[in-house]
Parts: C-alpha cells; structure tokens; sequence
C-alpha cells in the first residue's frame, strides 16, 4: 500500500509542478488583458479632463470593457459636440452685443444732434425774444 501512496504522490509533484508556472503565465496573462484597456481608458480620460476632446480609445471585442470603452468614446463626442454649440452660441451672442452697442451709439448720436440745435435755438430765444418766429421755426424742423 505503502508503493501506492509513493506513486500518487509522484504522480501529483510530477503533474503539479509543471502546472503551476502554466497557471502563473496565463493568469499574468488575463490580469493584463482585463487591466490594459482599464489603464488605456484611465489615461484617455485623464486626456480628456486636460482639455483634449479628441482623446478616443479603441474598442476591442464584445465584453463590459468595450462596452465601457464604446460608451467613452461616445461620451467624448457628445462632450465635443456640446462644447463646439456651446462656443459657437457664445460667439453669436458677441456678434449681437457688439450690434446692439452700435446701434445704440447710433441712435444715441442722432438724438443729441437735433436736441442741441433745438436747445441752442431755446437758448437763443430766451436771449432774444424779438426773434420768436424764426427760432420756433428752425426748433420745428429739426
């Protein structure tokens, strides 16, 4: 019995030693493949965060993690795309203040113009009642 029990426990070291550099190689191996995407996604998110809308990350395969890298990627468009109508909102909101400042520096200049004349006749008028007719007269057409 004693043979029996040496054999097994050969049979397992001679099995078992070699299978464990196997497992260790292939579980580096998934490790890697699950956690690269991850970093991937992590430094195109730290890309993103600094400004650069353009950082996209490939989607591989069909997995939770390309899904999660396909979403990122649409997530980054859409961030894209609202910041592209967000600017260009913004630039026609300066086009028409910078026409509406026109316009009332226009409208302002062509009210003071005839205001002074009609007071500068007022005035003259005060100062010269003998001319109230021709003074009215300018006041009216202007």
């Amino acid at each position: 019995m004693l043979a029996m029990s040496e054999i097994g426990v050969a049979l397992a070291a001679f099995v078992a030693i070699p299978a464990i550099p196997v497992a260790l190689i292939t579980g580096f191996r998934r490790a890697n493949a699950i956690s690269q995407p991850v970093v991937e996604l992590a430094d195109a998110a730290g890309r993103v965060a600094s400004g650069d809308l353009s950082a996209r990350v490939q989607v591989r395969g069909e997995d939770e993690i390309a899904r999660l890298e396909s979403e990122f990627n649409r997530m980054a468009d859409q961030l894209g795309e609202a910041l592209n109508e967000e600017t260009a909102h913004r630039n026609r909101a300066e086009q028409l203040l910078a026409a509406n400042r026109l316009l009332v520096s226009s409208v302002s200049h062509d009210l003071r113009t005839p205001i002074a004349v009609v007071r500068s006749h007022l005035e003259a008028l005060i100062e010269d009642p003998s001319h109230t007719e021709e003074f009215a007269a300018i006041a009216m057409r202007e």
